[in-house]
Formats: C-alpha cells, structure tokens, sequence
C-alpha cells in the first residue's frame, strides 16, 4: 500500500513539472574577437572565452573556445544577451530576441563579435544620460532632430554611450517604436542603451496594467549589463507591477546573480527608471562600491541621495534626468541630456539644454551702472507676514541694470532671492554632483554692488526661495532638510532632516517648496510629506499635517485676513494654506466666482480649551487624514476633488471616493462666495458655514 502511494506521489509530481514547465529552445554559439570588424568569425579570429551569456535568468561564462550552450524558458518573449566585457566593443547586435512562436524547440545558433576598444579600457571615462522621450506620432520628427544635437553633444564631449533612462515611448505602441528607433539612428557615433519605463508598456495588454513585450520585440532585453572602464553597469525593472510572476522571478535571480559575480574591486552603475529599492541597496554595499544610480520618470534635474552609513562613502548619488521632451513639462526647462564624467571613483555632471548656451561663471561689469538705493526688506516669497506682494516703492521707467553676477545656478525654475539687512539672498538650483557633493548653495550678495558675501554648501539644490527673520535666513534643500543661517556670515546655526528615509521610489526625495515664517512658526512642506511647523529658533518639530498627492512646488502661506494671490486661496484671521502644485484656484469673471482645484485649506482659530482637537476632514480624490496639530488650536481642513468646485454655499466634486453614510463635508466647513464687482474688478468675501 505504502509503495502505491508513494508511486502515486512519484507520477503526480511528474505530471505536474511537465505541466508547468515553461517550452524551451536551445541556443548557443560563439563569442569570437572580430579582427577585421565584419560581424562574422573568420578561420584566423579566435574564441574568447569567460565572456557572461544570459537568458535573462541564468548567466554563464563561455567556454576556452568561446562557445556557450543555452537552455532558454519560452513562455513569452525571450531573449541571449551577452554582457560587454572591459576593453571590448561589439561588431554585432548585443543581444537576439527569441520568439515562442518561432522558436520553441529550435536549435538556435547565434554569434557575437567584438573588438578591442582602448578607450572602454581607461579608468576616466564620460557618458550621457537623458530620459522620458514619450515619442509618439506627434514627436517623432522632433525626437529624430533632438537626437542629431545629441549626437553633436556626445562626440564634442568625448562621450562613450548615451543611456536613456525610460519611458522612451508614451504608450508603447508598434508606431511609437518604430517612430522612436528611427529617431535614435541618428545616434551614429553613440552606442545607446536602452531602459524600460512604464509607459512602455501601457499598450501591452496582455497583462494588465501592461506588459514588457513590446519592448522586447523593439529594444530587446528588459534587463542587462555591460563593462566599461572600471564600472559594471546594470539595467534593471524598477516598476515590477508590468512583469508576470514568472518575468518578476527571472529578473530577480538574474539580478541578483549578476550583481554577484561583480569583482569587489569594480564600480556599479544602476540603471531604472526608479532608483533602487532600498533593500537591494543594503544588501549589495557590503560586497560592493556603488558609484551612482541613474534614473528618470520625475521629468525633472536634480539630485538625490542614498545614505550608507558609512565613513568611507557616505552618500551614494543618485542622478534625476531630465527629459527629452517638449510640452506639456516645462520646455527648456526640462528638456536636457546630462553629461556623466567618472574618474578616480568619483562622479562629475553637466547639463546641456537644446538650443542653449552654457551660463557664464564670471561676472559681467555694467557701464555707466545706476546707483542702487535700497528700499525695504523683503523677507519671504510673499513678501513678509502681513505685507503685500508688491513694493511701496514706485520704480520709474526706464529701468536700467545695476549689477550682474552668476548665481552658481543653471537652468532655474523657481529660485526667486530675497532682499534682508542689504544683501539679495538666492537659494542655487546647480542640479549637478561634483565629485563628492552635490552643487546646491545659498549665496549672499551686496544689494548695492552685487558683490558676494557669503555662500554656504547645502546637502542638494534649494529649489524655491529662502525666507529671513530676526537675523536669520531659512532654506529647504530638495532632499527635505531645512537650514537656519545666520544672515551676516552664512554660517549653519542649526539644521534639520525634516523627512526621514522612504522606500518609496527608492532614495527619490524631491522637496520644492517655500519656507514661511509666520509670528513665531517656520512652516515647511515637502513632497510626499506633511506640513510642518516648527521652532524657528531650534528647529524642533512642534506640529505636523498630513496632507496627500506629493505637495510639490507648494507655497505654505499665512496671512491676517489678506488674500495672498496665485496659488492662495484667500483666508480669515490666523489661517495657514498650503496649495498643491499647479492646482490653483481659477477666477472665473463671467460667474463671479472662484473654482478650487484640488487645494488644501487648512484654518486655524485660537481655541479656549487646552486639549488637542482630532479635525474634521473630507477628501475628494482621495481620503486625507490630519493629526492632532496644535494645543489651544482647532484645525479644520477642506479639500475638493480634482475636478471639484465651489459654487456659491455648495461644493460640487466629481470624486467617487466618498464613503456612504459619512458626513464628509460637516457644518464646520467653510467656504468662501465671491462677490465680483465687473467695474473695479476688485473682490469681496463672505465667510458662510454650510452644511451638506
């Protein structure tokens, strides 16, 4: 009986493996050094063997004679890939895409040839790096054009490849593709790799919400390597969500088998279109020295970081592309190619915009300069606590340049300076890493000669204006830590890390938003995390607020009854308003009234009794929840859909997201109804409670 079941057990679990095994097919061939560059083995080329082989899975060396034999799993696109080895480059294609319909249980021969290449030997090389080209129908003639600058680029700079980090199409279509794969054969002195990014794969609905095949068919492997110089690179899926169980469990053996067989020695360069997650990262820096990780999908420039710990490298960099795109980003703003340098271990960056001459670093004198009079401070983005967002100073016409320095900044979106104690003070957006740092600064300047004062290195760019108060200046970096210096000398009086560590999107941190000092508070705010209110003499947190749906390009606000312009809302007495980034409230004249676009709105009063109160809250797109803020303080929040408005006493939303039965929008909302009056153009609010 015991031996039936066991025979039982034996046949099931045959079965079974049969059952599930994916179809193969074999590959193999010959990696050989092509003398004469004719991509194919002539009798005098030899084989070269230790060169790794991948399915995409597994990886082998090949052989003393240069052969390799392949068993590859064919349940969807497939592919054999060889990794570029130090010193070498290819005289054929990298990799062969292998096909189930085609191919399973073929015999497939496939060679690769390469040829010695001293400068993939150098320990000082330089590459580019750009991103998010969304190439359709629309932008594939301006892509192919883009692509000649680039070019121009890469051999005026002695680059050795261009990497482009996702998102190469908008949603990965046959048209899109081949409209793309005719624009980067401009590249005719650039070796290119490819990454794959979600919108890649959004056409692919063969597993929802997409798929890699696509990709594959055009581009070819999802995931792989290649050597240069003294770095071993490596390709990777950062959005895992568009690969099946089985393609999620490819790419993870093949990872984790290819970052393993690295030398201690070598340099990793990571390259998805998200950072790392931070679990790889931890797991790989005991064996390893990571120089760099290189991704995109934020369409921005910047730097962010990944913390080791450690002494010896404390920060590994991790390089935003912008990309390579027109409209709707923010034009030249964004659209750029990031020239990558490496040299004794260390990275060194610089950006290129179309069309755009690199800004001066010295500065240029004015003839026949104006006296400059001073008038008076302005503190904040807006201004100061109570004060209008316009000078009291009338200014004549014509005006005439005084003085004109460099900033250290290139390509700024939102830097705006501030006038304190007669200096102009500017956070700098560099974007760039300089060897072991980042570029991000305050500068001081003399208002009445433009002479710097002072300039103090932060730990990343500071993307949006600093603020002033009591012989202090304030700045938020975009990795989220906000600066207290001291106004006269630029030292670094006190500073805070304001968010801690994320998995998400790896070690992506993005802050652009404005500090405000309001009465005794220091109001902060940062992508993906709360507002904040802290000491602005110690820099203690003493109350936070969640808010949802990245706050970014955020400008908390306060003011005593005054409507503060774009991007505010207008508030009472004692309000703070932090407003989500382009969603504005829209001044319609024709109805008189005022739309709000996803805005928060958060109201504090003074409050008699000393105990925290919970606050009300309703959500439109999504649920938002708050925490207790202050003692003696009642927050209330009120938040509109994406597509809600306020009309009058009643708030309209197009959200489905409203729990039944709940009452989202109590009696302790408030609104504001606008009165237009057409002749003085000039408005007046009413302050009405409503109740739905």
């Amino acid at each position: 009986m015991v031996r039936r079941l066991l025979l039982v057990v034996v046949l099931s679990a045959a079965i079974a493996s049969t059952v599930s095994a994916a179809p193969l097919c074999k590959v193999s061939g010959l990696v050989f050094a092509d003398h004469n560059v004719n991509g194919q083995r002539d009798s005098d080329e030899p084989g070269l063997p230790r060169v790794w082989v991948s399915d995409g899975q597994q990886i082998i060396e090949t052989d003393k004679a240069g052969r390799y034999d392949l068993s590859v799993s064919l349940d969807t696109l497939g592919w054999v890939v060889i990794t570029r080895p130090r010193g070498w480059r290819l005289t054929t294609p990298l990799h062969k895409v292998l096909d189930p319909e085609q191919h399973v249980g073929q015999e497939i021969a496939c060679d690769f040839g390469l040829r010695r290449d001293p400068a993939a030997n150098r320990d000082d090389f330089r590459f580019l790096t750009t991103g998010d080209s969304h190439c359709n129908a629309g932008r594939a003639e301006w892509l192919r054009q883009e692509m000649t600058y680039i070019n121009r680029i890469g051999q005026r700079n002695g680059a050795a490849f261009l990497c482009i980090l996702g998102d190469l199409t908008q949603n990965g279509s046959d048209e899109e593709f081949r409209g793309y794969l005719e624009a980067v054969a401009e590249l005719t002195d650039l070796p290119l790799y490819n990454v794959f990014g979600g919108h890649d794969g959004l056409s692919d609905q063969s597993h929802p919400p997409g798929g890699i095949g696509n990709y594959i068919k055009y581009c070819g492997p999802a995931w792989y390597s290649w050597e240069y110089g003294p770095c071993h690179f490596v390709v990777s899926i950062s959005e895992s969500w568009f690969l099946t169980e089985a393609e999620q469990k490819r790419h993870g053996e093949w990872l984790k088998a290819d970052v393993a067989k690295v030398p201690a020695e070598k340099y990793l360069v990571l390259l998805s279109h998200y950072p790392p997650a931070n679990a790889n990262m931890q797991a790989w820096l005991p064996n390893h020295r990571i120089a760099c990780g290189l991704y995109g999908h934020w369409h921005e420039r910047g730097i962010s970081e990944f913390r080791t710990g450690r002494d010896e490298q404390p920060v590994i960099p991790y390089l935003l592309t912008s990309p390579h795109r027109p409209a709707p980003d923010w034009g030249t703003f964004t659209a750029a190619v990031r020239l990558v340098h490496f040299a004794k271990g260390e990275i060194w960056t610089r950006t290129f915009i179309p069309g755009r001459v690199p800004p001066s670093v010295e500065p240029k004198p004015v003839a026949d300069a104006p006296r400059v009079r001073l008038g008076r401070s302005w503190l904040q983005f807006f201004a100061g606590e109570l004060a209008p967002r316009v000078t009291s100073t009338v200014l004549k016409p014509p005006l005439r340049i005084a003085w004109r320095v460099p900033t250290g900044a290139q390509n700024s979106m939102l830097n705006s300076p501030i006038v304190y104690r007669s200096k102009v003070i500017i956070g700098v957006y560099d974007g760039e890493w300089h060897g072991d740092r980042p570029g991000g600064t305050v500068a001081a300047f003399d208002a009445r000669s433009g002479r710097e004062v002072w300039r103090t290195g932060l730990d990343s760019d500071v993307r949006f204006a600093p603020c002033a108060n009591r012989g202090r200046v304030y700045a938020l970096s975009s990795l989220g830590t906000v600066y207290c210096l001291d106004a006269n000398t630029g030292r670094i009086i006190w500073e805070r890390r304001l968010y801690g560590e994320t998995d998400r999107a790896g070690g992506h941190r993005f802050c652009q938003s404005i500090p405000i000092i309001y009465r005794d508070m220091l109001l902060c705010a940062g992508d993906d995390g709360p507002l904040l209110i802290l000491d602005p003499d110690t820099g203690e947190i003493t109350a936070q607020v969640a808010v949802s749906n990245h706050p970014r390009c955020t400008a908390p606000a306060a003011s005593a009854g005054r409507s503060l312009g774009q991007d505010i809302c207008h508030a009472s007495s004692g309000s703070i308003l932090p407003a989500r980034r382009t969603h504005a409230p829209a001044h319609t004249r024709e109805h008189g009234r005022l739309c709000y676009l996803s805005v928060y709105i958060l109201r504090i009063q003074q409050r008699r009794s000393p105990d925290p109160v919970q606050p009300t809250t309703c959500s439109g797109s999504s649920h938002t929840a708050l925490r207790p803020i202050l003692p003696h303080l009642d927050p209330i929040l009120v938040r509109a859909g994406n597509r809600g408005s306020f009309r009058g006493t009643t708030i309209q939303t197009s959200s489905r997201s409203h729990t039944p039965g709940r009452d989202h929008l109590s009696a302790l909302c408030t609104v504001w109804e606008e009165h237009h009056r057409t002749q003085s153009h000039s408005c007046r609010y009413r302050q009405k409670r409503v109740g739905l």
